[in-house]
């Protein structure tokens, strides 16, 4: 769970194992992009006070993980 003030911003780290897996391809998605989004890779910017359910889907050989 993260917590974030309207205009906040956090960045989340992902490890993906293993280290050597062929497809790393990752799809950051935000359930209501007037609340909360992906500024680019990991990073969530907060722009309204309400709950949002942010999700990091990987594909690998496409097919989701």
């Amino acid at each position: 769970e993260i917590v974030l003030d309207i205009g906040e911003m956090e960045t989340l780290e992902v490890v993906i194992t293993p280290d050597d897996a062929s497809d790393k391809t990752l799809n950051w998605s935000s359930s209501d992009s007037t609340v909360a989004y992906f500024v680019q890779n990991g990073q969530i910017k907060a722009i309204f006070d309400c709950v949002n359910i942010l999700t990091l889907k990987l594909f690998s050989n496409a097919r989701e993980r």
